[in-house]
């Protein structure tokens, strides 16, 4: 059994990418490839699922409505390589930075994001993050989720992010946009809200006292250090 201090669960959406900056792209290619699909329907149907808290399926949007299977993936394979090249643009501030800390205090980290499964796989791989562990969720309270991992020894963390019986972790800390996200965090565990003006009510929800609310993620850095000064 391999234990550490703590383990990072990160957020995709708005954390790590630039979620409105990532469909811009992809909604420009989809309009390029597939003519089927209407993006004035396509948008209402996105804002129709999201301003009550659920997750828009942009993959299943579009299968439904096209047949040619050469465009969807002629769409997949454009998206993958343009996103690669515009990259930079497509991640929030703070990201390389936060990165960066964690492998140099050799601390674990994975992204836990709520929404489906091929779409935020896309997302990910198009930022070039294949390769870091991720779990993909059905539900927007992480916190509870996190609560599942609890053992009598910390917890344990999911095989999907590089861990099951072999890695224990004594803390987590949850890195969200979403305020809702931290409904039902353990005590044992800590977390820093990135803070947005645009959480919808369905969003919304009370910050526990283990949370730090912050800016930008290379915020959560430069306390970090200053906590280890302090210590």
């Amino acid at each position: 059994m391999h234990s550490v201090n703590e383990f990072w669960a990160i957020d995709f959406d708005r954390c790590i990418g630039n979620v409105d900056k990532i469909y811009q792209l992809f909604e420009r290619l989809l309009c390029e490839t597939i003519e089927t699909v209407d993006i004035t329907a396509l948008e209402s149907a996105r804002f129709e699922i999201e301003s009550v808290g659920g997750s828009f399926d942009m993959l299943a949007y579009v299968r439904q409505h096209t047949t040619n299977e050469e465009a969807y993936q002629v769409l997949i394979h454009a998206f993958l390589i343009e996103a690669s090249q515009v990259r930079d643009s497509l991640f929030m501030p703070g990201v390389y930075e936060l990165v960066r800390y964690l492998e140099r205090q050799l601390l674990p980290y994975g992204i836990v994001s709520f929404g489906h499964q091929d779409w935020q796989t896309l997302k990910i791989t198009a930022m070039g993050l294949g390769d870091v562990p991720r779990l993909i969720v059905d539900q927007s309270h992480k916190g509870e989720i996190i609560g599942t991992w609890q053992a009598s020894e910390g917890f344990v963390i999911p095989t999907a992010l590089g861990g099951g019986n072999a890695l224990m972790s004594e803390s987590i800390v949850l890195v969200d946009d979403k305020a809702i996200s931290f409904a039902g965090l353990p005590e044992s565990a800590r977390g820093y809200w990135v803070r947005s003006t645009d959480l919808l009510q369905s969003q919304r929800g009370t910050i526990p006292n283990s949370v730090i609310p912050v800016e930008a993620l290379d915020e959560i850095v430069a306390i970090e250090q200053s906590t280890a000064l302090d210590k």
